[in-house]
């Protein structure tokens, strides 16, 4: 009985690591994992371990950035891919700055995404930057299916 509790226990702890909540950082809310379409609008399923096959992630997944002040901001992300040789992480991927604003974004909200390179298993950083500055940096792995 002592070995089930601890089990769900540990099931339960494993479960938390990987389905991050929403924040709410700087007036800006910040969800990450797997995007999905709900309702004909994208969606974030939050998760913090990527699936991957051959480097060609299973799910597209990203973060999505609301302002819930309403005003205009600049958006960029880097991704960071962990080194186990240096022990650093090193630049993976690079894009924006992006201005949101109406009218082409009444919701002042952008999902972020990298679908250009291969992501390989292993810890990655995904950094999302507001007006030229870090608002949050998130922490993921990508884990290979077959292994």
């Amino acid at each position: 009985m002592n070995k089930f509790i601890v089990c769900l226990f540990i099931l339960f702890l494993s479960a938390c690591t990987t389905m991050p909540k929403p924040q709410v950082e700087n007036n800006f809310k910040v969800e990450f994992g797997l995007i999905i379409e709900a309702d004909g609008a994208y969606a974030i399923n939050p998760n913090l371990k990527i699936l991957s096959k051959d480097g060609i992630p299973l799910n597209q997944f990203g973060a999505r950035v609301e302002n819930l002040e309403k005003s205009s901001y600049s958006l960029g992300y880097y991704i960071f891919k962990f080194n186990n040789t240096t022990q650093t992480y090193e630049e993976f991927a690079v894009d924006g700055y992006w201005l949101i604003k109406p009218p082409s974004n009444s919701d002042y909200e952008a999902i972020l995404f990298e679908d250009k390179k291969r992501f390989f298993p292993g810890a990655y950083q995904f950094v999302i930057i507001v007006e030229e500055e870090i608002l949050q940096a998130i922490e993921f792995e990508v884990v290979d299916i077959d292994h």
